[in-house]
């Protein structure tokens, strides 16, 4: 107890984000750490900007693909990462979302990010994001 213990906390900061930033795509790095916690809290919560099609941190169980038309490359991507649990799926389409959570199948927790990530994370929404969890959708 002498020497200490080893740390085990991170600061976040709750800010707001100016809708026309995010409209833009220019603040995909303030959600990262959202996507982190939501997959867990596992590994280092590494930012990243969201200009490539897909993001896929190395010490942490999610993917995001930013780039729908690129789901094909990102999923053979995905198959080389036993540890991923959690895939974000960054699409304004219901229909494309649920076929490219049905073509990774009931291996990951599917969740629809929209283009604009502040409609992924209003309170009080008439109709939630969609998830996809273990073959049916929630």
């Amino acid at each position: 107890m002498a020497e200490g213990f080893e740390e085990n906390a991170a600061y976040f900061k709750l800010d707001f984000l100016d809708p026309a930033e995010v409209s833009r795509g220019d603040r995909f790095e303030a959600i990262v750490p959202i996507l982190w916690m939501f997959a867990g809290s596992q590994g280092r919560c590494t930012l990243a900007r969201g200009a490539a099609p897909w993001f896929m941190p190395n010490d942490s169980p999610f993917a995001v693909l930013n780039k729908e038309d690129r789901f094909n490359a990102f999923h053979k991507e995905l198959a080389d990462r036993s540890d991923i649990t959690h895939v974000f799926l960054v699409t304004d389409s219901v229909e494309a979302f649920q076929e490219m959570a049905g073509d990774l199948g009931p291996t990951y927790y599917c969740v629809q990010l929209y283009k604009s990530y502040l409609d992924t994370f209003k309170l009080n929404l008439a109709d939630p994001p969609r998830a996809k969890e273990a073959g049916r959708a929630v």
